[in-house]
């Protein structure tokens, strides 16, 4: 049975769907014997308020204050990366850009939810409300390979969430998950593989869709030879210990035949190119 003691994927109460705060998922994470743990709530955004998804912009010196001083106390325990869960979004580029050239940042990962145009509306992909919605989720795929190309991104978290409105594989679907995998291999980008989309199991049923993680897409994946990285995407220190959700990713595993890459080799892989990158466009 595959235990991992790595995740670069966890938020805080700030997000508004969250509970506890890092120190909570620092000290869960060290009683499960991980060795990393990357905080990575959901990006606050200037100009953007999105109660019950983000946190407001006003919040971000108290989460880098907050994460700094945990560190401090638990560096001789547990390994501590901070970043953002971030969704690409062209007007917000450059301030990415700023957080990982300032170093307020270490990292940012790709959990592509929605998206903003130039005048900062709401761009929405797809819900449990429009079912199979082939213009939404082409949509989001294109912003997904988008997000790839840009660079600075450690991976793409959830890339199979469009599954939780699908009902079925379609060629269309297929379409889709291939052009997914084939630039997350094209551009060198891991995928996430995240344990939390079993929460959404009943939900899924009620609605007849096949929901995420999910097995035709990992299977390509896996086929492919694409990256496939971990993700607790924990939302409660809780989560850390939820047997159930274990039981069903590694039968997932399984089925799937996913194996996982070295997430430390990719992170350090990632600030090298990452490095280059900023050098480049400044």
């Amino acid at each position: 049975m595959n235990k991992f003691n790595y995740s670069f994927h966890s938020h805080t109460f700030r997000c508004g769907h969250a509970s506890g705060d890092i120190e909570d998922y620092v000290m869960e994470a060290i009683h499960n014997n991980f060795k990393i743990l990357g905080v990575s709530d959901h990006v606050f955004l200037p100009g953007i308020s999105q109660p019950g998804m983000r946190g407001e912009f006003s919040l971000l010196e108290n989460y880098l204050e907050t994460f700094n001083s945990v560190q401090k106390t638990y560096k001789n325990f547990i390994e501590l990366h901070l970043g953002f869960e971030c969704e690409y979004i062209p007007i917000y580029m450059n301030y990415y850009r700023y957080l990982l050239e300032s170093n307020k940042v270490e990292f940012l990962i790709c959990g592509q939810h929605c998206s903003f145009d130039n005048d900062r509306n709401y761009i929405g992909y797809f819900n449990y409300s429009s079912l199979d919605n082939y213009e939404g989720i082409e949509k989001y795929k294109s912003d997904v390979i988008e997000a790839m190309k840009s660079g600075i991104f450690f991976y793409i978290a959830h890339p199979d969430l469009f599954m939780y409105t699908v009902t079925k594989i379609t060629p269309e679907i297929e379409k889709i998950v291939n052009e997914i995998v084939d630039a997350s291999i094209k551009y060198d980008i891991p995928l996430e593989m995240n344990i939390s989309g079993f929460g959404r199991l009943s939900i899924d049923a009620e609605h007849g869709t096949l929901g995420y993680p999910n097995e035709y897409f990992w299977k390509t994946a896996s086929q492919k030879g694409a990256k496939v990285i971990f993700g607790g995407d924990y939302h409660s220190p809780e989560a850390f210990n939820n047997q159930h959700f274990e039981n069903l990713f590694n039968i997932l595993i399984k089925k799937s035949g996913t194996t996982f890459v070295d997430e430390k080799v990719e992170f350090e892989r990632y600030k090298i190119k990452l490095q280059e990158l900023l050098n480049n466009q400044k």
